[in-house]
């Protein structure tokens, strides 16, 4: 809401959700002047597009109705529980001549596209492995237990966590095949998940390895290993890649980015760079920067990880480790 409320060209006309009280919150929180109501079909022919943030398994109702009312959604991610949700969701769009984006930030991160241009340039040689992570603590105060109940949600971390390095990984380096999983589930929802799996880069087959976790800090990034080094694109420093080689037999260190970028956070945050995009595709009639198209391809590497899944091995469990 911050992200979007800043921009220039934009009113919060409404605050939609089944809970009013949630919605007076918010509008006290922002010092909106929107009206508050719990009815999707109150907004016909009141606003001009929406930004769906309701339970995961929620997201392909209402952004199809919302839809069908010829109104633009930008629809968080994951932007539905299964692919065929998806799909219903791309045709209401197709159908209605409506803009339908994807909240997927980590697209809108400077360094994750230098970082492909670096690797398929053979910065850092022929590649051996790409690894990516994103989590840490789910520690910050909840309304409700949704991010834990199926009745909400299709999947825990790599479901509502994972997507974002998934849908990096597809997006810079090609879908994902020879996929192997496993998760702590164990019959509710996960908190850890491991995927391994093979991109085509460069004509060669090179493994990809993906760690997810809501108990423990992860690096929130994409890690590439060469023969003539390693490169690091991560949320942490937005605008530039790390990377690694040897000169002269010594470790060397280089932070590469654009001409002009100023190192450090970047200049406008990916979550307001991602809400411009949209507002820019509803007024000038273009195509969102991440579609619906393109983000459901990371959709259906978690749909085919879920169905390969098998349980993670307790850390406690693991050989050598002393009780």
């Amino acid at each position: 809401m911050l992200a979007l409320t800043g921009l220039h060209n934009v009113t919060v006309a409404a605050l939609c959700d089944l809970s009013l009280p949630t919605a007076h919150r918010l509008r006290r929180q922002f010092r909106l002047r929107a009206d508050v109501t719990d009815s999707v079909d109150s907004l016909a022919g009141r606003v001009d597009a929406a930004l769906v943030a309701v339970n995961p398994r929620d997201h392909a109702a209402v952004s199809i109705r919302l839809l069908g009312m010829g109104i633009d959604v930008c629809c968080e991610k994951p932007l539905a529980t299964s692919s065929v949700e998806a799909e219903r969701m791309i045709e209401a769009a197709t159908k209605n001549q409506r803009r339908l984006a994807i909240a997927q930030w980590c697209r809108f991160l400077p360094s994750f596209p230098l970082l492909r241009e670096l690797v398929l340039d053979g910065f850092v040689g022929d590649v051996q492995e790409i690894t990516a992570e994103f989590g840490g603590p789910l520690d910050w105060p909840m309304d409700s237990p949704a991010y834990f109940s199926r009745q909400n949600t299709a999947g825990g971390v790599f479901f509502d966590t994972g997507i974002h390095m998934v849908d990096a990984v597809v997006w810079l380096f090609g879908d994902i095949s020879d996929i192997e999983y496993a998760d702590d589930a164990f019959g509710g929802l996960e908190a850890n998940a491991e995927l391994r799996g093979t991109v085509v880069l460069n004509g060669r087959n090179v493994p990809v390895r993906l760690s997810f976790s809501w108990t423990d800090p992860k690096r929130n990034g994409i890690h590439v290993r060469g023969t003539a080094g390693s490169a690091l694109a991560s949320a942490g420093e937005p605008n530039a890649v790390i990377v690694r080689q040897t000169l002269a037999g010594a470790p060397l260190q280089m932070h590469i980015q654009r001409q002009g970028s100023r190192p450090g956070p970047a200049a406008t945050s990916p979550f307001r760079a991602q809400m411009q995009d949209f507002v820019t595709a509803v007024s000038d009639r273009g195509e969102p920067f991440v579609t619906a198209t393109s983000a459901i391809r990371a959709l259906r590497v978690i749909e085919h990880a879920y169905a390969v899944r098998r349980p993670l091995s307790p850390p406690w469990l693991a050989p050598g480790r002393a009780l």
